[in-house]
């Protein structure tokens, strides 16, 4: 109540212009903006919309004399 009180003094003092339509519409159509930029990057940071394609090295190298193949029938073959 007090903010209140303190707020309606002021204004009616004049120290604080009312605002017109045009900039209250601006202003909410920049909370909008800024609303849906924070969703979007909410949204990317756990669905991002592109992924890395093509030939890339994986995480780890991995020996090719460490790699466990297995050949016709399921046999396990060593190199």
């Amino acid at each position: 109540m007090a903010n209140f009180a303190r707020y309606f003094e002021v204004s009616q003092a004049g120290e604080i212009q009312p605002q017109s339509k045009t900039q209250r519409m601006d202003y909410r159509i920049d909370q909008l903006v800024e609303k849906e930029l924070r969703e979007i990057a909410a949204r990317t940071a756990f669905f991002p919309q592109y992924e890395i394609t093509g030939p890339h090295l994986p995480a780890d190298y991995t020996d090719d004399r460490m790699k466990v193949r297995f050949g016709r029938f399921g046999a396990r073959i060593n190199d």
